[in-house]
């Protein structure tokens, strides 16, 4: 009878914690549903804010409002970001996250980080890539953006005044990305401790201040990455983020044409023609691999500095003699060069 007891009473403990346990699912699942489904909502409102802010901008506003719109842009484009890290952690913690796989210039994870950082209480961000960087890498660089813009504001958000910088490499197989802090070392030390320690803390009783780089740890591991702080050559401590993202092959360039008439447009787009080769339209955002320019006659002073911020990484070929041959990258005298540069084009296609 004792013994037919005990078993009784182990079967209702055993039901008990099994009932507990999926109580404790459900409730966790639902607290989740609410953080994304709250998280959706509240883009909305955010996004009606910005846009009236984005005319705002354009008006001519003094120096002091112009700040002050600057400013509620700034705060109210972290808080989209926020919002959008929050969904995703949600879908992580629920098992529902999944990945994008499409093909993306190493650039434009920069230019986007810059942009994302350039707001109040970020601090003095510099990014770069090295020389060896691919063109084309394929992953998700909407995520790998927010990794690197996640990490760079929780360490410097209260670690005093401080700067960071973030050197972008590629093995050949993972995308790398250094960062590195100055300021108060021991605050930026906390940090970071406190960030390589999540691991051994539940989820639910991780503080607000670690909420960041839980985010980003969530999304290198979904990516299959790796997240590690080791020392660099000057002694200070560096964040590396490693993520697999393979080099892309292209077969095709973009071309942006600038000319004085519609004539020579029809000539040089003639002598370059080919299915590889793609001509701009003028509303197509880029980014370009080339700049073409008929700098003879086009003024091209007037035209180079706009067109080097909207094409950073392109290269620019002068059609004829520039008055600054020194701002091109190659210049391009007759129809015989025009020839060369079309079997060049095709030749770092074919690789």
């Amino acid at each position: 009878g004792l013994v037919l007891r005990e078993n009784d009473r182990q079967r209702e403990i055993a039901e008990l914690n099994r009932r507990v346990a999926a109580e404790a699912e459900l409730s966790s699942r639902a607290k989740l549903r609410f953080l994304t489904m709250m998280s959706h909502e509240l883009r909305n409102p955010l996004n009606s804010v910005l846009g009236p802010l984005a005319l705002l901008d354009q008006s001519n506003a003094s120096v002091r409002t112009e700040r002050l719109i600057h400013q509620a842009q700034q705060a109210g484009k972290s808080m989209v970001r926020m919002l959008a890290a929050l969904m995703d952690y949600g879908e992580l913690q629920d098992g529902r996250f999944a990945l994008r796989s499409e093909p993306f210039r190493p650039a434009t994870l920069l230019a986007g980080v810059r942009e994302d950082l350039a707001g109040v209480g970020a601090g003095d961000v510099r990014a770069t890539q090295r020389a060896e960087m691919p063109d084309m890498l394929v992953g998700d660089v909407g995520r790998l953006r927010q990794v690197f813009v996640n990490l760079v504001e929780y360490v410097l958000e209260g670690a005093g005044s401080g700067t960071s910088s973030i050197d972008f490499g590629h093995d050949g197989a993972a995308l790398i990305g250094d960062i590195v802090f100055t300021g108060e070392e021991g605050a930026i030390d906390r940090k970071l401790d406190l960030m390589m320690g999540l691991s051994e803390i539940a989820p639910d009783q991780v503080s607000t201040e670690a909420l960041r780089p839980l985010i980003a740890r969530g999304l290198i591991a979904a990516a299959g990455g790796t997240l590690t702080v080791r020392l660099g050559d000057d002694g200070r401590r560096v964040i590396r983020v490693e993520v697999p993202a393979e080099q892309q092959r292209r077969d095709w360039i973009k071309v942006w044409l600038v000319t004085r008439s519609s004539a020579l447009e029809t000539i040089y787009r003639a002598a370059l023609r080919s299915d590889q080769i793609i001509f701009m339209a003028a509303n197509d955002p880029g980014p370009a691999d080339l700049v073409l320019m008929d700098a003879t006659s086009i003024g091209e002073r007037n035209v180079m500095a706009p067109l080097r911020q909207r094409f950073p990484e392109a290269r620019f070929v002068s059609l004829g003699a520039p008055q600054g041959p020194e701002t091109f990258d190659e210049v391009l005298e007759g129809p015989a060069d025009m020839s060369r540069l079309r079997t060049n084009l095709l030749r770092s296609i074919a690789g």
